[in-house]
């Protein structure tokens, strides 16, 4: 009589050593990615700044080159672009626009970035004076103040090597 109960004992034992099913947590991971995947998929699509996806209107980009940041902010560009402006100085007339990103002719997505450079007109240096500098330093300080250099090398017995003898322009001229 007590080997019916045995084998009772022993499957619930079995069924005990062998765990739950691991099914339904699967199921639910399933059904987690799923719906993760449509939330990014919608997210990607209503509100995305790739012009791919993008659901405003073409722009087709004008030579801004040459107009003043007056100018541009008066004319439609100005709301249907976001502008970004960078201000530089340059060889063009004071506070007009002398490069653009992306080029004229671009077609772009209104609300894109379009980077807008304004000139703050010509920037006017005092050339240091590095007459007897070591030619290193003389390079380091002339850079500094905003100047190219080009080395030349002269001999001159009235000074150690590697010392500055001149400049062209020299020091003090306003360049």
């Amino acid at each position: 009589m007590n080997s019916g109960k045995g084998k009772n004992v022993k499957k619930q034992k079995a069924k005990a050593a062998k765990g739950f099913s691991m099914l339904p947590i699967f199921f639910g991971m399933a059904v987690a990615f799923v719906i993760g995947a449509a939330i990014l998929v919608y997210l990607i699509f209503t509100n995305s700044t790739n012009s791919f996806f993008s659901k405003h209107a073409d722009v087709q980009l004008i030579n801004f080159v040459g107009m003043t940041e007056d100018e541009f902010r008066a004319s439609d560009y100005n709301s249907s672009l976001l502008a970004k402006w960078v201000y530089e100085y340059n060889d063009a007339p004071e506070g007009t626009i002398f490069q653009q990103n992306p080029k004229q002719g671009r077609t772009v997505k209104a609300g894109q970035k379009v980077t807008l450079k304004v000139s703050l007109g010509t920037q006017w240096v005092t050339v240091p004076d590095v007459k007897t500098y070591v030619s290193d330093d003389a390079k380091k300080t002339l850079q500094d103040s905003g100047l190219q250099v080009v080395s030349k090398y002269v001999e001159d017995e009235s000074v150690a090597a590697g010392t500055v003898v001149y400049t062209e322009p020299a020091g003090g001229e306003t360049v």
